[in-house]
């Protein structure tokens, strides 16, 4: 006789899905809503990821990871830090002083 809560909210769930003015507002939020803010920060996001991966690969050229992962870890802790501080003398506060 009773359905537990779980089960009526997966009933709720696929009769709300089911229903095409549900679909065709989902479809309109995703267009006008979602893509263009996932497109923004794909694109501020994307020269950041580029660059991690160059400077990785710039830091398995210097050190051989496989043969001196210590090593390569070492460098690796040492550049993130100074990125690391390079990021905050750039954030500062937004005011002039």
């Amino acid at each position: 006789m009773f359905l537990p809560i779980r089960q009526l909210v997966l009933y709720a769930a696929r009769r709300i899905a089911a229903d095409p003015r549900v679909r065709a507002k989902a479809a309109e939020v995703l267009e006008t809503e979602i893509k263009p803010r996932a497109k923004a920060v794909w694109a501020e996001t994307k020269p950041k990821i580029e660059a991690a991966a160059a400077e990785l690969k710039d830091i398995a050229r210097e050190t051989r990871p496989l043969k001196h992962p210590a090593k390569f870890a070492a460098k690796l802790k040492e550049r993130l830090r100074q990125g690391g501080e390079e990021e905050e003398d750039q954030g500062g506060s937004g005011r002039d002083t």
